[in-house]
């Protein structure tokens, strides 16, 4: 038997003296074998890979003088370089200084396989290794210049010189602060994230594989050393490479739980995200979470154990519980132990602790995700997670005890049972007598808290669209006396978002007698809110929003009425929203709308800083809690549709910082949403506006304009739609007559009564300016404001509509709508905030940019530039918003200018008027 396969069946026996005797028989009478092969197993539980500890493939440690080698090829040359000495030296491979001679000269690292090990298992490792690192492109990641062969075969390659040592020996030698060493983490969470992205996961992340430089007088960290690394979706060697059943990958103190099993087949990314936590951990405290030397060295399933199991201590209090030791430590970050231990008490410590979750699915998901958080603590904002629920720590507490908590059960239990027999038993004794007050307050608040348990599940019930099962949940909350006015509300919510059973009147009528029983009652103002919305009745859904407003300030609101505020703010304050929403899911884990809105709320504050890379952390984590949404409701068509929104946006965003890889795989998984998605009627709510933006980024303009088709055809379709319709195709007395026949008295009938006048009348901005005066005397906070300066531009007056943009952002009544916020300020003052301007500040999302592109062709239009204003028109309809009355005029205007080359006339009147005037 070879020493590869004597090797490979030592692994897999798990205990020591299976392995002694298997050696005895495999090895007989041959000590030298048997040596080099207990030497291989020690290097293969070794917790520093193929290295010695201190030593890696692409550093230079600590010293820039290093022994002579023992092997005589590192005096020789290797191609182009000259080998100069041993750098470090571990179980496969040899590390050299060289010298390169051309084409330049310059220092670099070269390792090469040892003499002995260039077996079928030990080249996949080392091409693997070199392979992981020629894919990487990234400025804190040690970077492949060459490979090759040496003349009797061995496998080398050549890395730039990292003349850097660990990042905690860094650290304190420079004795950075706390924050300093929180800025320089956040570099290596970003290099791991480029890693990640390019489907790599390294494995064994620790101080000595983070090695910091000086360049140009800043610290550079570099993360080396992929010596383990795994590839998560391509091979990264044509050899057969895999883990050994029974072999340990990584270091014990930097281990994540789910590689602390003897078959380390289910890792993923986010066991580097918990070794980053440990290094983190170790920078703010100058210890691990877990100390493991104590241990023996062939204590191996106490190690494994203690990794698996055993819960550190917060950040702070390990720091707090140092002693004399804490105080010579604090000195190294610049600080005292005391100030040092309270800094990190709170956000710190919970950042810490998230990263190193036993269980992984709390963890932070991406590294970029785990940089955010401490963004955003740099920054003095709020965190997007909240501390472990009380049902978490009680469920740490009993892995941490398990005889006690097993025992704790059964007492609790026994007493539960013995008290429920008695307590029933006197219940019905002496029921005549339990007057006293504290007794009804126990009574009140325990139907209290039954009532908004059942209410909290019926409402997220209603909100995913399960509507049968939402209706019985809200027959049971109405049987444990919940108030009427929210028991029909809730029955409105079904109603809304059902697509099997719901009825959009029906929502509206069960929204408005819930006002009518309650005028208080949120859950009928927010319904009434949301059911005018989705039909366009601006002015009743301004109402609604009043009523919402003059109730919604009250602290002591319950969950459900919490939640559904979140509704109507989570676009317009979608940080506040998202405060919120954890503090709604920490009580409420099973509420798969939470989630799915906590998701949203999360796109909506990502695409407000897309211009910073940590966005995409952002998105990741939304993206997250739609998964967890999908497992909580895996039937929800609302869940699914802003699945696929998510995704769609995460796409954009991923191709914006050109990660082609990431966005493709986003928009593969949006395209298994998609197909999973069960036909439905094209307008139905967010399953609309997610198809279409779907079909936009994969450029399916076919499905858009057959959709488009179905929209024009449709007695359903709003209003508007059906207007520009009529617009668009010069029927001017059609949409006259369609306008009249309305019973609609809102801003966009009179918006659309303004665009008919262009071409019929010269009262047309009189007529406008009484429409606005008309809403601003009720206090409409909609989006018709800006529908009066549009329509002035479409009146050929861009002077008076800059004067109103003006006056409108000066006003404390403005819209939240970002998208027009930014619309405004070009407006009114299109010098300064240019076309440029607009344009990126919308950014790489189709929504904002066909708020952007219609607003520059709306201006372009109204000074008679028809050539800019349709190709705006154009861009418009690209992006795919047929929903959007935005999308449906951009149609209607160009069709109009493209069937009428002299439309509008007032564009004509105004050169020949120019002409004149110069000729004068």
């Amino acid at each position: 038997m070879n020493e590869e396969c004597i090797f490979s069946k030592a692994l897999e026996l798990e205990s020591v003296s299976e392995r002694e005797r298997f050696l005895d028989s495999a090895c007989g009478e041959n000590p030298d074998q048997r040596q080099r092969i207990e030497q291989l197993l020690v290097e293969h539980a070794n917790p520093d890979s193929f290295l010695d500890r201190g030593a890696s493939p692409e550093a230079v440690a600590t010293t820039t003088v290093g022994k002579e080698s023992p092997d005589p090829a590192a005096c020789d040359r290797i191609g182009d370089y000259r080998l100069l000495h041993v750098l470090g030296e571990g179980g496969m491979g040899t590390v050299y200084l060289a010298e390169q001679q051309q084409p330049v000269r310059r220092r670099v690292a070269v390792k090469i396989i040892k003499q002995g090990m260039n077996t079928k298992q030990f080249i996949a490792r080392f091409e693997a290794e070199r392979q992981a690192l020629a894919m990487m492109d990234h400025p804190n990641i040690a970077k492949v210049l060459d490979a090759g062969c040496t003349e009797d075969g061995r496998p080398y390659f050549v890395m730039e010189l990292v003349k850097g040592i660990p990042i905690t020996e860094f650290c304190d030698e420079n004795r950075l602060s706390t924050t300093e060493r929180l800025e320089l983490f956040v570099s290596v969470c970003q290099a791991v994230q480029h890693a990640h992205q390019k489907g790599i996961i390294h494995r064994d992340l620790k101080p000595s594989n983070v090695l910091v430089a000086m360049y140009d007088n800043q610290p550079v960290p570099k993360v080396i050393d992929f010596g383990v690394a795994k590839a998560t979706h391509q091979p990264l060697t044509e050899h057969t490479l895999c883990t050994i059943p029974g072999q340990i990958v990584g270091t014990w103190e930097y281990m994540s739980p789910e590689q602390a099993i003897l078959n380390q087949l289910d890792v993923d990314t986010r066991t580097d995200i918990y070794s980053l936590g440990v290094i983190l951990y170790e920078l703010l405290t100058g210890k691990t979470p877990l100390d493991l030397r104590s241990l023996r060295p062939e204590a191996l399933e106490e190690r494994l154990r203690r990794i698996r199991e055993e819960e550190p201590s917060r950040p702070s209090l390990r720091v707090s519980s140092l002693g004399q030791a804490g105080a010579a430590m604090a000195t190294y970050r610049r600080a005292e132990s005391d100030t040092l231990a309270k800094s990190l008490k709170g956000d710190l410590d919970w950042i810490v602790m998230k990263a190193i979750e036993k269980d992984r699915s709390r963890r932070f998901e991406t590294a970029n995700g785990f940089a955010a958080e401490i963004a955003r603590y740099l920054n003095d904002e709020p965190l997007s997670f909240r501390p472990p629920s009380t049902s978490q720590q009680v469920a740490r507490f009993c892995r941490r005890h398990k005889s006690i908590a097993a025992t704790a059960t059964a007492i609790t239990t026994a007493l539960i049972l013995g008290t429920g027999v008695a307590g029933w038993g006197y219940v019905r004794a002496t029921r005549a007598q339990i007057e006293t007050q504290q007794a009804n307050e126990i009574l009140r608040r325990t139907v209290e808290q039954l009532q908004d348990k059942l209410t909290g599940e019926a409402l997220s019930l209603a909100l995913v669209g399960d509507f049968p099962e939402a209706m019985r949940g809200i027959d049971e909350a109405k049987a444990a006396g919940a108030d009427e006015s929210l028991i029909t509300a809730l029955r409105g919510m079904a109603h809304l978002y059902s697509l099997a059973d719901g009825s959009h009147d029906e929502a509206v009528r069960l929204f408005e007698e819930s006002l009518a029983l309650n005028p208080s009652s949120i859950a009928g103002a927010t319904g009434v809110w949301l059911a005018y919305d989705q039909a366009g009745k601006y002015e009743k859904m301004s109402n609604a929003r009043r009523v919402v407003e003059s109730i919604s300030d009250r602290s002591d609101l319950p969950d459900v009425e919490e939640f559904l505020l979140t509704q109507t703010n989570r676009h317009m304050s979608p940080i506040e929203t998202l405060n919120k929403l954890d503090d709604l899911i920490d009580r409420n884990r099973f509420w798969a709308a939470a989630y799915a809105f906590r998701g949203r709320a999360r796109v909506q504050v990502a695409k407000t800083r897309f211009g910073d890379p940590l966005a995409l952390g952002q998105l990741a984590d939304a993206i997250n809690d739609f998964e967890t949404a999908a497992q909580l409701a895996p039937n929800s068509l609302f869940v699914s549709s802003d699945f696929l929104l998510a995704l769609v946006e995460a796409s954009e965003l991923a191709n914006h910082f050109d990660e082609t890889e990431m966005a493709q795989n986003w928009l593969k998984r949006a395209t298994a949403i998609y197909e999973a998605l069960p036909d439905t009627k094209y307008r139905a709510g967010y399953t609309f506006r997610a198809r279409m933006m779907y079909w936009s980024a994969i450029g399916d303009k076919e499905s858009l304009k057959e959709t488009w088709e179905l929209m024009r055809r449709s007695e359903a379709t709003q209003l508007w739609v059906l207007a520009a319709q009529q617009f668009a195709d010069g029927n001017l007395e059609g949409f006259r007559k369609l306008l009249d026949r309305t019973q609609d008295k809102s801003g966009i009938v009179d918006a659309l009564r303004i665009i008919y006048l262009v071409d019929k009348e010269q009262g047309g901005i009189a007529a406008l300016q009484q429409a606005d005066r008309l809403a601003r005397a009720d206090n409409l906070r909609t989006d018709i404001d800006i529908l009066v300066v549009y329509n002035l531009l479409l009146l050929g007056e861009p002077l008076r509509a800059s004067e109103i943009a003006a006056e409108l952002l000066n006003q404390n009544n403005l819209t939240n709508n970002p998208y027009f916020v930014r619309s405004l300020r070009y407006l009114a003052n299109p010098s300064i905030e240019t076309e440029t301007t607009l344009k990126d500040q919308a950014g790489p999302f189709s929504d904002s940019q066909h708020h952007a592109y219609f607003t520059i062709g709306m201006y372009a239009f109204a000074n008679g530039d028809r050539t800019k204003a349709e190709e705006c028109f154009d861009h418009v309809l690209n992006c795919g918003y047929l929903d959007s009355y935005l999308y449906v005029w951009a149609y209607a205007y160009r069709e109009r200018m493209r069937d009428d080359p002299t439309w509008p006339s007032w564009i004509e009147e105004r050169s020949a008027s120019s002409e004149t005037e110069m000729l004068q």
